[in-house]
């Protein structure tokens, strides 16, 4: 009996990491590039980041997130720092060049209506 209840969760396992490969299979190449302009946005950058990390896993899309820091006197690049050193799909610039390999889309954040594109 034990033993056929370890095979059923084995075969589970199996179909669950299967599922997990397919939807990654079907997304490779989708990747999505956000370049974030953060000036004093301390407050509000991580928040972002997480939101667009946690829609990255949900979707199975993959991420690459670049922040442009414009003459932020806060600890906006400390967070972002952070992230970057944990994450390689994010970088940091203080300047605005970059490689535009993908498609970017460009979200300034002290613009209302760019924040509204966010796929929050």
């Amino acid at each position: 009996m034990l033993a056929g209840l370890c095979g059923i969760l084995v075969v589970y396992a199996l179909g669950v990491l299967f599922v997990h490969w397919l939807a990654r299979r079907r997304h490779l190449g989708d990747d999505r590039h956000y370049v974030l302009v953060a000036g004093n946005h301390e407050k509000q950058i991580e928040w972002y980041m997480r939101s667009l990390m946690s829609f990255s896993r949900r979707t199975g899309m993959g991420l690459h997130i670049t922040v442009v820091l414009e003459d932020s006197k806060d600890d906006t690049a400390a967070i972002v720092q952070k992230f970057a050193k944990d994450d390689r799909g994010i970088e940091w610039r203080y300047d605005q060049t970059w490689k535009a390999d993908q498609a970017l889309v460009w979200i300034d954040l002290a613009r209302e209506e760019d924040v509204a594109r966010l796929p929050l």
